[in-house]
């Protein structure tokens, strides 16, 4: 598991890592709300109602953060000069 077992379970990170874990180590075609944390059908739902940017749920976000990693992957690299590495 990574830099997750670097990190005891009375460690205060680990209610930041509780979560995400049991996501990643999730074995199923879809995650249950009691797995997730929330129900997406119904989160979906109060976007559908009023499509605006000030909806603020989780489906909302991810579908935000989606769309800047693509942009983002899509930009050309950026050039770095022969003397600006560290050797």
């Amino acid at each position: 598991m990574g830099i997750v077992s670097q990190f005891e379970a009375a460690s205060p990170w680990w209610a930041h890592l509780e979560w995400p874990v049991r996501i990643a180590l999730y074995d199923g075609a879809v995650i249950p709300p009691d797995v997730w944390g929330a129900d997406w059908v119904t989160e979906e739902g109060k976007t559908d109602k009023g499509s605006t940017m000030l909806n603020e749920t989780f489906v909302n976000h991810i579908e935000i953060l989606a769309g800047m990693l693509a942009k983002a992957q899509s930009l050309p690299p950026i050039p770095i000069p022969g003397d600006a590495v560290l050797g």
